[in-house]
């Protein structure tokens, strides 16, 4: 069996398979070679549990039949089907029923058991899962290139495989990820790495030296620096002993079990990217509202297939140049990448594909939300895959640097900002348990782990003015999951709140949760300050730092944001300069012992800010994100920093999942009421819509639309009838109620029940 072509392609293509008529076609191409006799299909609407007969006149009286299936509820579609043939076809002979689905022979046995029972003619019934149908897919590869070739294509894409019937596989980032073994532990995840990149380098049947091979290897898949040999040597014993590779005066080669090995990963590789799409098809279709088929979603995944690589690899080579800066003690990484001008630019490509009609805005919306949605299993299955990314450019870390890390971990001081100390407290954020254990690992090495006052009142003001968030959503808690928490409630600790309630909302519950954060005033961080003292973060003063430097700071921030910012936005600009101050304060004070000090942040203009002011603050880089301390942690043998924690962190696309103003009063409402779905993707026409109908309420009232529009946002009691109003106005000339929807599902199974459910 060619690499090409793998069974693990054929059970992907067909387990993702949503297309009854291909797959029964299909099934009667492919049981026309396998039989060799021609099987025809039925008519679509009155096929009388024959989706496929022979055509030839001498079985005209009781020709063979095929009955196949993409339901998971296999014994009643066989039951339906027996009783059918029964009825109509009651002297047919032999009968070959077909699934999509992985089904034991014993579950096979009770299907053809269940034919015999009721068409008593019965001489030959035959029984196939997807296991058998992916073999015999594999000795016709006509057939099922004939039906499934741009799935097919995709695969091979993904996983660097020829089209041709060949053994060679490409070098490529995206075939490594897919190919590496996932696991819990990252040090695992490493060595699995390299010994792929070994396997898959020497593929080609060539002999290399470790050094050209490093070389090459790093060429092709564009480090940032070249592996170093030594690196791989420990991989390289092994793969020779287990006898995949051979020596020769120090060249190396592949073996044939080698080649196995390959196919075997190429084999698992297609069941990760098979998964992978399923669950991004799912999400996009939950986001937009739309349905994919599936040529139109192999076209969307040729376009997020090269961009999802190239924000991948941009990403790992951040993360791996700041923890060398870090290491080495430089001042210079490079860039971070703009993920989400990225995604944005991603978004407008799949909307502009000559495929949706009216259906592209919303479709290439929904693509750039998937990469907010944290909670979801399809962002779990990117953020693993941009995990992977991150620890094959940590290959090029020198030995030496590798070895300075925990003695260099140490040295170093840990300023949390307000993001992370906000994750920390709250359960309801998605890094909540990744920077939990970034703060336990640092303290386990003896490293010291601070939060300055300025953060803390950033963190006590949170938690004041958490009771507004409370009062408008707590009646809807309970009706949200993980993802709709994180876009419509606009504060970490009613989120928090939301997960250690268990179902029990009320303003008493939430009265005692809020009281263990809020202390007298909306800057008294008293209690905080004690919660993260037991959590082993120390507080530092902001006392005698250079206000001067605090000031520059606050003023080049301020220089990023609008002109019309809030009175809030201001205030952080201003406590982020005076963190900034006790940075170069701490830095001062530790770099007298040979320590140093960094900001923890997820703030791209906090990083963007403090480039103007490297010659004051000095090496090494000043502000980092948690993914790279979590990476940086998992380089320490004894550190136990988990997969599962990198996965949380290290794809960080910097999108706030918090909607803001109508977006988020408009989906409140509807997520109150048990009549209105509208897709998450489509709310960018939710608002639209909104302010028509908002201009024609004001007009009514004789007052200005952007007023109403303000009363609305900042919820008002005097416009409260008015929000319910015209949010179901604008929902009406949107979407179809829930009962409509209902209605139209119930007519189609009328339709599918007079003809025959497939």
């Amino acid at each position: 069996m060619a690499t090409s072509f793998t069974e693990g392609m054929a059970r992907a293509v067909l387990q993702a398979e949503q297309s009854h008529t291909r797959f029964e076609n299909f099934c009667c191409k492919l049981f026309s070679e396998v039989d060799s006799c021609e099987y025809v299909p039925t008519s679509w609407n009155y096929d009388q549990a024959r989706d496929g007969r022979t055509a030839s006149l001498r079985d005209r009286e009781t020709p063979p039949i095929i009955c196949a299936t993409l339901r998971t509820d296999v014994f009643d579609k066989a039951k339906e089907d027996a009783k059918s043939l029964a009825a109509t076809t009651p002297r047919v002979k032999v009968v070959r029923f077909c699934s999509t689905q992985k089904l034991r022979e014993s579950i096979l046995d009770d299907i053809k058991t269940i034919f015999r029972k009721h068409c008593t003619a019965i001489e030959t019934v035959l029984a196939d899962g997807v296991i058998q149908l992916e073999c015999l897919a594999t000795r016709y590869p006509e057939c099922f290139e004939e039906f499934y070739l741009a799935e097919l294509s995709s695969l091979r894409s993904a996983l660097a495989v020829s089209g041709a019937n060949s053994e060679k596989v490409q070098m490529t980032g995206l075939r490594i990820a897919l190919t590496t073994q996932l696991g819990d532990d990252a040090q695992a995840l490493r060595e699995d790495l390299q010994k792929n990149l070994i396997l898959t380098a020497l593929s080609d049947g060539k002999k290399w030296t470790a050094i050209k091979l490093c070389k090459q290897v790093s060429e092709i898949l564009h480090l940032p620096k070249v592996i170093q040999s030594d690196y791989l040597k420990v991989s390289l014993d092994k793969l020779e002993k287990l006898g995949h590779i051979r020596s020769d005066n120090g060249e190396y080669l592949i073996a044939e079990s080698g080649q196995e090995e390959l196919k075997d990963r190429t084999e698992k590789g297609s069941d990760v990217l098979s998964e992978g799409q399923t669950l991004i098809r799912k999400l996009l279709r939950a986001l937009s509202g739309e349905e994919l088929d599936a040529k139109a979603f192999a076209k969307l995944w040729d376009t997020i297939q090269d961009e999802m690589a190239n924000m991948f690899l941009a990403n790992g080579i951040y993360i791996v140049s700041s923890i060398e800066s870090i290491i080495k003690n430089e001042t210079t990484v490079a860039d971070h990448p703009d993920l989400q001008q990225a995604i944005q630019n991603l978004g407008r490509k799949v909307a502009a594909l000559a495929i949706w009609g009216q259906r592209g805005k919303s479709i290439g919306q929904a693509v750039v939300d998937m990469f907010q949605e944290k909670t979801s299993d399809a962002f779990k299955w990117l953020s693993g895959l941009g995990a992977i990314y991150v620890s094959l450019c940590s290959l090029g870390l020198e030995q030496s640097a590798q070895s300075q890390i925990e003695a260099r971990l140490r040295e170093m001081d840990l300023l949390l900002d307000t993001d992370v100390v906000l994750s920390l407290l709250s359960p309801g954020e998605p890094k909540h348990h990744s920077v939990v254990s970034v703060v336990n690992c640092w303290r386990r090495i003896q490293g010291h782990v601070h939060v300055s006052t300025c953060v803390l009142e950033e963190t006590a003001y949170h938690a004041w003015i958490s009771q507004r968030d409370y009062e408008e959503t707590w009646r809807i808690l309970g009706q949200m999951d993980d993802s709709d928490a994180l876009h419509l409630v606009g504060n970490a600790f009613v989120r928090g709140f939301r997960m250690e309630a268990r179902g029990k909302y009320e303003p008493s519950q939430w009265n005692h949760y809020v009281g263990q954060f809020q202390g007298a005033d909306c800057y008294d961080f008293t209690k905080i300050q004690e919660i993260l003292k037991d959590l082993g973060v120390v507080m530092i003063t902001d006392e005698s730092i250079d206000k001067s430097f605090s000031a520059t700071v606050t003023k080049a921030l301020l220089e990023s944001i609008a002109a019309s910012a809030t009175r809030e936005e201001v205030d952080k600009c201003e406590r982020d300069g005076r963190l900034m101050a006790v940075l170069l304060r701490q830095r001062r004070e530790r770099g007298s012992v040979g320590g140093t000090a960094l900001v923890v942040s997820s703030s791209r203009k906090l990083r963007e800010a403090c480039k103007r002011f490297k010659s004051i603050l000095q090496k090494p880089e000043p502000v980092l994100p948690i993914g790279s301390i979590a990476y940086f942690l998992s380089l320490v043998p004894d550190a136990n920093m988990s997969f599962g924690v990198l996965r949380q962190v290290l794809f960080d696309t910097g999108f706030p999942a918090q909607l803001l103003g109508l977006e988020r009063i408009a989906l409140r409402v509807i997520q109150a009421s048990e009549e209105y779905f509208v897709p998450y993707a489509r709310r960018g026409a939710l608002v639209v819509k909104l302010r028509e109908k908002i201009s024609e309420t004001a007009y009514q009232q004789g007052r200005k639309a952007h007023e109403l529009e303000a009363d609305i946002v900042h919820g008002k009691k005097e416009v409260s009838e008015d929000i319910a109003t015209i949010v179901a106005s604008a929902v009406d000339s949107m979407v179809k109620s829930k009962l409509e929807k209902r209605v139209e599902q119930l007519q189609r199974e009328v339709r599918k029940l007079k003809g025959k459910e497939r």
